[in-house]
């Protein structure tokens, strides 16, 4: 027996469809941006620390701690900001879809009362803190060994 329910793209389809890819492309390059900064990070922080020892002859100075907190707090700010753009871009992708469902009468699996807040309704306070918590195990934890490692050299443990 034949389906007459067969799926036949409308122009409208097509459009939605090609948006999709575009914006799929988009996250996928700022994915690749986010992977690329974390190791600037540790690379920039494997050279800095050594260069800046070097510089003091051979023993510790706040320069290079302040360095590390500004390195890592200004990463975590443009790995927030690739967070940001890759969510958004997904909740764009996530309304072309449900524009394209919609359009061609496909029952969604959550109702209108069920489904999760979409990214972009969210308010602005939230989605940037979001953003930020997203990265805060790598670069918390960065700050966190540094303001372990200043304290220890502040007490002159090590020097």
């Amino acid at each position: 027996m034949a389906d007459n329910n067969e799926y036949k793209k409308t122009l409208e389809d097509e459009i939605g469809w090609k948006k999709i890819d575009q914006l799929h492309a988009a996250t996928l390059n700022f994915s690749k941006k986010s992977l690329e900064l974390k190791k600037l990070f540790f690379a920039l922080v494997g050279i800095a620390v050594p260069t800046l020892i070097q510089l003091a002859n051979g023993t510790l100075d706040q320069s290079l701690f302040i360095t590390i907190y500004l390195l890592a707090l200004m990463f975590w700010i443009l790995d927030s900001f690739t967070y940001f753009y890759q969510k958004k871009l997904r909740a764009d992708m996530d309304e072309h879809f449900l524009k394209i469902r919609t359009r061609n009468e496909v029952s969604d699996d959550t109702s209108e009362n069920g489904r999760k807040k979409n990214w972009n309704e969210k308010n602005w306070f939230v989605k940037s803190w979001y953003s930020l918590i997203n990265s805060f195990l790598l670069y918390g934890l960065s700050v966190g060994l540094n303001t372990l490692a200043l304290v220890l050299y502040l007490k002159e443990i090590i020097k």
